[in-house]
């Protein structure tokens, strides 16, 4: 027989976009309110598997859950108001992502005189903003509030394993490799002849797991090399700004977390 592959490959994106202004007209007075909230969610799973109680023989076996491009996930709320006695924005922006990508082996596997690899690999970008349209809140006349919130949440686990039977084999290769980079920002602005306020708030939660093991119940008997390795690559960059003008107060709040 030949060699025995299975392989599966993802490329999962999605955004939200949100936009909310408002404008009164020049010299009118009453309440202007613009509001966006973007909020997306994704999930994604990327399996690859010889299942428990399967027996397979041939020469050499490849198992790999990799990618067909780098995951995209996305979150924009631009916000504005204008004018009037009261000026109020609010920009909300919401990140979830949920990655899960597994390459095992679980069951018995005869592999002759061919080599083994069991592979999984996880790489996406997730950029979540929180911005004015504009310079936020403009022109109000007593009271002007412009708010930004961005969040972010990142769940990933990436797998790669020989949990089953391998008899046979040259070389052994366990990898599993991630690659993840989070760009968060909140932003916002208040200017008007009273008092401006602008708290702006930037927030990423990052829970990343990168295994490779072996964990033979029945044993593994190669050849070759065997290599076992987990690699992880993550980046978080956020920031928040805001910023203020008023004739009475001006009350700028700016807070960038991450939790990692």
């Amino acid at each position: 027989g030949g060699a025995l592959e299975v392989e599966t490959s993802s490329d999962t994106d999605a955004k939200a976009d949100a936009n909310g202004t408002a404008v009164q007209a020049a010299g009118g007075g009453g309440i202007s309110i613009g509001a966006a909230v973007a909020i997306n969610l994704a999930s994604m799973l990327n399996e690859a598997t010889i299942s428990s109680g399967a027996s397979v023989t041939a020469v050499g076996a490849t198992v790999k859950a990799v990618m067909a491009s780098t995951h995209a996930f996305a979150a924009s709320a631009t916000s504005g108001s204008g004018g009037g006695d009261v000026g109020v924005a609010g920009s909300v922006a919401i990140n979830i992502v949920d990655l899960t990508t597994t390459a095992r082996i679980v069951g018995t596997v005869s592999a002759g005189t061919g080599d083994v690899t069991i592979s999984a690999e996880s790489r996406s970008t997730i950029d979540t903003d929180a911005l004015p349209a504009e310079s936020g809140v403009s022109g109000a006349g007593s009271l002007g509030i412009g708010a930004s919130v961005a969040i972010a949440v990142m769940n990933e686990a990436t797998t790669a394993a020989l949990e089953g039977t391998l008899t046979g084999g040259a070389n052994l290769s366990v990898a599993a490799l991630s690659a993840n980079a989070m760009t968060t920002d909140a932003k916002t602005g208040a200017s008007g002849g009273g008092v401006s306020v602008a708290p702006s708030v930037a927030v990423v939660i990052s829970n990343v797991t990168v295994l490779a093991y072996l964990a033979g119940g029945g044993g593994i008997t190669v050849t070759g090399n065997v290599l076992v390795k987990a690699e992880q690559s993550s980046s978080a960059v956020t920031t928040a700004q805001g910023d203020t003008e008023g004739g009475d107060a001006s009350i700028g709040i700016a807070l960038a977390l991450n939790i990692v």
